[in-house]
């Protein structure tokens, strides 16, 4: 069965993002994933047609190779199925209140995320 590559778009302006895109990209030793910056409209018309700014910079969105998106944690359980270090956080993501949960929890983090105010390295609010 063959994997397919996913296009995860970020805000290439969040500190925070631009981080988990770091480290998604360690644990992805078979390549399966790319990281593009969703702040640049010709990205967006792209990889996800139709995606105004807005929406795409309140959550990360996964494009599978057939132009389906998932967005927030639903787009982590999509990356998850796809990087076999993420198989264990993403079956047990998938259990209903667990997916419950875990997109509380991703919609908390990702409104109170910072941009452009910070650096990687120092993202005092």
């Amino acid at each position: 069965m063959a994997f397919p590559h996913l296009v995860v778009l970020i805000d290439g302006e969040c500190p925070m993002c631009r981080r988990l895109a770091r480290r998604l990209m360690r644990v992805d030793w078979l390549h399966r994933l790319s990281f593009e910056d969703a702040t640049i409209a010709a990205v967006r018309e792209r990889f996800a047609p139709g995606l105004d700014e807005q929406t795409a910079l309140t959550a990360m969105h996964v494009v599978a190779p057939d132009g389906s998106r998932r967005s927030g944690f639903d787009g982590f359980l999509r990356i998850s199925r796809v990087v076999p270090l993420l198989w264990l956080p993403g079956a047990i993501g998938a259990i209903p209140g667990f997916r419950g949960l875990g997109r509380l929890v991703y919609r908390m983090i990702a409104a109170n995320r910072t941009r452009g105010r910070c650096t990687d390295t120092v993202c005092a609010r």
